[in-house]
């Protein structure tokens, strides 16, 4: 029979086995044993310093000026959305500054614009990576606008442009009147349907010379009227500017359907930009 420890053999070697629970391995088991790391998907993007949270929600892309096949499979390999919808966009890839409708909305909303890059490099990497260090580098359309995207995306992001203002569109307006009103809202006022018949603060309309005598009513009101560039370069550069585009300056005095050669400049410069979508 095989014989049972005695009640001081079993104390002492319950104590040798407590004792080696409570022992620490030495630097050198320490080294050469690291704890063992899963790699998914997912956590395969945490490790990387570039990488996007597991609590960021899958991107919504938006593309502009080109047409990038690799990148729309990447983003629904890795579970995002392509969409053209400005409201809903997350993210807008493009490879350079171009005063399109989806940029300008982009820029207004304090959505990253990066280049295609992003999506290579994401698609090599598995997961959707940090926008930082892919956003659209374009020196030369930065000063001819004069502004920087970096920082007109940071102010957008901090608060709305046109953030507590209400805006009216006029019929004849380019981009086109739908257009236009999406590109105000992206930049955070609420637009009238009617044109404003009494002052209040923070009330403008946004018209072009053809459409002066459609403005009488806010004209009377006092409701400053603007061109096109007022939200056009005013997005880019974060600044509300209701002196340099104004229009209802330039017509006070003269009769309706004529406009001195400032406002015609001026309507003829959006019209040039009416096929750049």
């Amino acid at each position: 029979e095989r014989a049972q420890p005695s009640s001081q053999e079993t104390a002492l070697s319950s104590g040798r086995k407590r004792h080696a629970r409570g022992a620490s391995p030495s630097e050198s088991e320490k080294e050469s044993s690291p704890p063992p790391q899963v790699k998914t998907r997912r956590t395969a993007g945490r490790l990387s310093s570039g990488s996007l949270l597991d609590t960021a929600p899958p991107p919504k892309v938006m593309f502009t000026g080109l047409v990038d096949e690799n990148g729309v499979k990447v983003i629904k390999q890795l579970g995002g959305e392509v969409v053209e919808s400005v409201h809903d966009s997350t993210h807008l890839v493009t490879d350079r500054i171009r005063r399109t409708v989806k940029f300008l909305c982009a820029v207004a909303r304090g959505i990253p614009v990066v280049t295609p890059d992003w999506l290579v490099k994401s698609g090599k990497s598995s997961c959707f990576l940090s926008t930082s260090g892919f956003l659209v580098d374009d020196s030369d359309q930065e000063k001819k606008f004069n502004f920087k995207l970096a920082e007109s995306l940071q102010k957008a992001r901090e608060q709305p442009l046109l953030q507590d203002y209400r805006v009216h569109v006029t019929s004849g307006v380019l981009p086109e009147p739908s257009q236009m009103e999406s590109i105000v809202q992206c930049s955070g006022a609420t637009v009238l349907p009617k044109m404003p018949r009494m002052y209040k603060a923070k009330t403008l309309v946004i018209s072009c010379p053809d459409d002066l005598p459609k403005c009488k009513p806010a004209r009377n009101a006092k409701v400053p009227i603007v061109n096109a560039e007022f939200i056009l370069t005013g997005i880019l550069q974060q600044v509300v500017d209701l002196v340099s585009y104004r229009l209802d300056l330039d017509v006070a005095d003269q009769p309706e359907g004529k406009v001195k050669k400032r406002s015609l400049a001026a309507a003829q410069s959006t019209e040039s930009r009416k096929k750049k979508r």
